[in-house]
């Protein structure tokens, strides 16, 4: 994948958390699920092309296991038309970004809603370390979340 290419302030990144499932055992079928390769690796190469650092978590730590339906390789060809998840598995400096990633208890997340009218559109978040200035974060938070808020309440109005 290329670099980034639209890198405002290199000094101070803008950064991004993407949460992955850890591997597991469903308990309806007894089959093995994991991670989506495209609900991971999609968004990913956005982020990572309009220049943020992107880091991979998940609840555990630890490697991760994509589901095999979601694998381009997979023999029953569900998923062979995802190229961007393909070449994200065959490229050994993304593959190793699913070997041990951070567990979820090494990170904090300060979040609010934002709304137009009375529905909830979506949640604003900072996620940092646990030792993070939360009496300084939380309110700047609100307030941002506040003004997301108002701006799309200013537009459904016009």
């Amino acid at each position: 994948m290329p670099a980034a290419i639209d890198v405002l302030h290199p000094d101070t990144p803008k950064r991004i958390l993407i949460v992955a499932s850890n591997p597991s055992v469903s308990p309806q079928t007894g089959w093995p699920v994991g991670f989506w390769w495209a609900e991971l690796t999609h968004p990913y190469w956005e982020f990572v092309e309009r220049g943020y650092e992107v880091t991979i978590a998940s609840p555990e730590g630890g490697e991760l296991v994509p589901d095999g339906f979601s694998d381009p390789e997979d023999e029953s060809g569900y998923s062979a038309h995802d190229l961007i998840s393909l070449g994200f598995k065959k490229s050994p400096s993304h593959a190793a970004l699913l070997e041990n990633t951070t567990k979820l208890a090494d990170v904090s997340v300060v979040a609010a809603p934002y709304v137009r009218g009375a529905s909830v559109l979506g949640t604003l978040a900072v996620v940092g370390p646990t030792r993070m200035d939360y009496a300084r974060v939380i309110p700047l938070v609100e307030a941002t979340a506040r003004e997301i808020s108002r701006a799309l309440s200013a537009i459904a109005d016009e």
